[in-house]
């Protein structure tokens, strides 16, 4: 017949239930659990009080293959407190916060996550929501064209389709100033949506120390591996595929370089242009979107094949939407190196000489975008770059 029998905790309330006359199991509240067959004099199961209720909302989910308890629970005699050994724990808050990890349970157990990435169950990776880089929502437009004839008075945004400006920085490296119109990035930012909603694209990236990214990345072509520092023809993250380069952005890519080799012709008066800056064809392309406190620290592209590096095949770097400032030297040294900054449609090349210049954006000017461009594209705040190369 049952007996009550007060736990000895002086942290709970719960009541244990025995059954001596046959000695086949133990109440917990309302839970059941197998007994010895031998007489159980005292029995103590202190809890916690923030796990007094089966309901608590932070209340830890233990699951078997059976309809039981999952616990290996063996009572004994004496006051000290009863382990159980979880076979399979699932936090509410596992998948809170960024880098958060989910371990594939025992083959007998079932498995929930409540938020977060999601599992196949197949495939056993985890499931990214891609990155929406466009507003989302309405926008005053009303009032955005409202400010545009003023804004364009003081910073010559309205001029952006009129004149056009060619930059030798050093041997190699070029920055064309207002190169791309205004149409051609509302048609990229267009596209870069649509692939980055898709298979493959954006996501944030991490290194191998878990670090994350100050950024929204997505890879064209094939895929950058920011662990390894390789490049993979599938994404390692969900194993997806990257989406190909239009060619409407290769186009672009040929005639900056062609532009950019125009000036380098004009600078340093060489019979034979490719010396000093040669052609590329692209069939790489990273595209990172950086918020208002997106940053990238000095670094040297030098990841591509050992012949693309030893010819110089330069990198193209599209600018669209907010202003950046963007620091390149030949030393990992930001007080040694030197700035210029990229606004909305401008095109840095680097290649030759300078291939493999230390480069970084440490900060992106907020509100700098053109009011037109944000209206016609519904880009979101920050800024769109999208960086070429030959593998």
């Amino acid at each position: 017949m049952g007996k009550t029998v007060n736990s000895a905790s002086s942290s709970s309330n719960v009541h244990v239930m025995a059954d001596h006359d046959k000695g086949e199991s133990i109440m917990f509240g309302r839970i059941c659990a197998p007994l010895s067959k031998k007489e159980v004099k005292n029995y103590s199961l202190p809890l916690s009080p923030s796990r007094k209720a089966i309901g608590d909302k932070h209340l830890e989910l233990v699951s078997n293959s059976s309809n039981s308890i999952s616990s290996s629970y063996t009572p004994t005699t004496g006051s000290e407190p009863r382990k159980f050994k979880r076979r399979t724990r699932v936090d509410l808050d596992l998948a809170k916060g960024s880098g958060a990890k989910c371990i594939a349970p025992s083959s007998n157990s079932s498995y929930v996550v409540v938020d977060g990435p999601k599992l196949d169950p197949c495939v056993r990776k985890p499931e990214f929501r891609p990155y929406d880089i466009c507003f989302q929502g309405r926008r005053n437009h009303a009032s955005i064209g409202a400010t545009l004839p003023e804004e364009n008075k003081k910073s010559g945004i309205g001029k952006q389709d009129e004149w056009k400006e060619g930059w030798v920085l050093r041997p190699g490296m070029v920055l064309l100033k207002n190169f791309i119109s205004h149409d051609e990035q509302v048609e990229i930012v267009k596209v870069c949506r649509e692939l980055g909603l898709g298979p493959g694209g954006f996501y944030q990236p991490g290194y191998a120390t878990g670090a994350k990214l100050r950024l929204k990345m997505m890879c064209l072509g094939w895929d950058w591996d920011p662990q390894t520092y390789k490049y993979r023809k599938k994404r390692v993250i969900d194993g997806s595929t990257p989406p190909s380069i239009p060619n409407y952005f290769s186009q672009l890519v040929t005639r900056a370089i062609q532009e950019a080799q125009c000036l380098t012709k004009k600078e340093y008066r060489v019979l034979n242009v490719e010396d000093v800056l040669p052609l590329m064809t692209p069939d790489i392309c990273i595209v990172n979107f950086y918020t208002n406190n997106g940053k990238l620290g000095l670094h040297q592209d030098r990841d591509e094949s050992k012949e693309s590096l030893r010819k110089g095949l330069p990198v193209v770097s599209f600018s669209i939407g907010d202003s950046a400032d963007f620091l390149y030297g030949d030393e990992r040294d930001v007080d040694k190196a030197e700035s210029v900054i990229l606004e909305s449609g401008d095109v840095l090349i680097f290649g030759g000489d300078s291939r493999h210049v230390f480069h970084g954006v440490p900060s992106v000017f907020p509100n700098s975008a053109p009011k037109k461009l944000l209206r016609d594209s519904c880009l979101s705040a920050g800024r769109l770059n999208l960086t070429f190369r030959q593998y």
